[in-house]
């Protein structure tokens, strides 16, 4: 035997009431949402993506976070473990966005970090595998590597495991000339700018080298992020293909199978160009920095 249907709350319209086909009589009529404003204005966009130089230029094209973070110790203790100041511009960098990562490639390590990954345990474990490899193909690895004269002071990585750091010839800490080393091609000489001149023309897709994510030719330099996972779960920022290098291995091999390729896209203005660290669930996607 069938159960009956249970009754019909008697709050709900019968079938057939007109009641059941109406809106409140109160109901206001429709508006669209006001337009979203530009976050620069023409002039400030020239400025972010042409015209501008130095540090005023990199936070049009790239806002700062309202909080950079850098660690829960100083500058002086960092100085004083590395037995070396740092450059001024990098320090006046940092103290404006942080540790995080650039355009979903380059990662800014934590400089004030005191905890077991600190800063100057980054610098001398990858000084200690840099020797290594040296000591194996020298000819690969022509830097020295600190404490030696003029040797390599890494700062920031890849997502490739590429490094971007200083050559620490002289006592001007402000004359170190800037480097990449790259971890799939041949090393190539300092670069021709500073810190905040290169982040700028990078984030700007004017400037590239190996172990610098770039633009190719044919791609268009927007200014609208994407952020999508790409082969092997990597996480990829812009639709342009990277690396065409081919990991070496050693006696000069080359792989079974190549490199899958990464991307990254001048994001800055929307955004996204540096994601800073610690991750807070609140502010959107960041990245932690090291």
């Amino acid at each position: 035997m069938v159960p009956p249907l249970p009754a019909r709350p008697p709050d709900r319209p019968a079938a057939g009431d007109d009641r059941s086909h109406r809106l409140p009589d109160d109901r206001a009529p429709w508006a669209p949402p006001p337009p979203d404003v530009p976050r620069l204005t023409d002039e400030q966009r020239n400025v972010a993506l042409w015209t501008g130089t130095g540090l005023d230029a990199l936070r049009l094209l790239t806002p700062p976070p309202a909080t950079p973070y850098l660690g829960d110790g100083t500058w002086d203790g960092l100085f004083d473990e590395l037995g070396t100041a740092l450059p001024r511009e990098y320090v006046a960098l940092m103290e404006l966005y942080g540790a995080g990562c650039w355009s979903g490639w380059l990662r800014f390590l934590t400089p004030l970090r005191t905890r077991e990954k600190r800063f100057a345990a980054h610098v001398r474990s990858t000084a200690d595998a840099y020797r290594r490899l040296k000591a194996g193909n020298a000819e690969w690895y022509p830097l020295a590597v600190r404490p030696e004269p003029g040797g390599l002071l890494p700062f920031a990585n890849s997502v490739d495991a590429d490094w971007l750091g200083w050559l620490t010839e002289g006592d001007d800490t402000d004359a170190w000339p800037l480097i990449v080393w790259p971890r799939h091609a041949d090393q190539g000489p300092p670069l021709g700018s500073g810190l905040v001149d290169t982040l700028l023309a990078w984030q700007r897709g004017r400037f590239r080298t190996a172990g610098l994510a770039g633009f190719d030719q044919e791609e268009p330099r927007g200014l609208r992020p994407l952020r999508t996972l790409g082969r092997q779960g990597l996480l990829v920022t812009g639709a342009t293909a990277l690396s065409s290098h081919w990991p070496r291995l050693p006696g000069g091999r080359a792989p079974r199978f190549p490199r899958p390729p990464l991307g990254s896209a001048v994001s800055g203005t929307a955004g996204w160009g540096h994601l800073p660290t610690p991750m807070r669930p609140e502010a959107g996607p960041w990245w932690p920095g090291g």
